[in-house]
């Protein structure tokens, strides 16, 4: 059985506890890469909106992660919990969930991924929920960038 490397899950656990400290200061959180170099420096890639083009900036990025020796990377994004119409935008459904997750990938074939609910308050400030770890694949479509097998 292949096991998560103790420097991912180390990672892991920051950009968790990272993640709930801005949610808590900012009632929001963006979409966010942060890799780790072969030789530990971490690297933060922000969204800055919707992609125009999202297979030329995958691609882009792969060539980009491979250039700097990435040897784990976590992934942050605001995501729905419900499944619900794609045509409508979660805040105008009432019983649409919203969440907050973060999935790391490093060079083993396990992924580690958990889902925190955006909870919503009858003063209408949004808080986190606990952090559910979920099970996904491990096929190549869970990751949607290979890192370096050689660290």
């Amino acid at each position: 059985m292949v096991q998560v490397n103790i420097e991912t899950v180390t990672m892991f656990g920051d950009i968790a506890s990272s993640v709930r400290k801005a949610f808590d200061e900012n009632g929001s959180v963006g979409c966010s890469l942060i890799c780790e170099t072969e030789d530990g420096e971490r690297v933060i890639f922000e969204a800055a909106g919707a992609l125009s083009n999202r297979a030329v900036a995958i691609k882009k990025l792969r060539k980009l992660v491979w250039r700097l020796k990435v040897a784990r990377y976590v992934c942050v994004t605001r995501c729905r919990t419900d499944s619900m119409d794609t045509g409508i935008h979660p805040s105008e459904n009432a019983d649409c969930g919203e969440g907050v997750m973060i999935l790391a990938i490093d060079n083993t074939s396990v992924r580690m991924c958990s889902i925190a609910e955006i909870k919503h308050g009858a003063d209408g400030k949004e808080t986190l929920g606990a952090w559910e770890p979920i099970e996904i694949s491990d096929g190549w479509r869970s990751g949607f960038i290979k890192v370096r097998r050689g660290c």
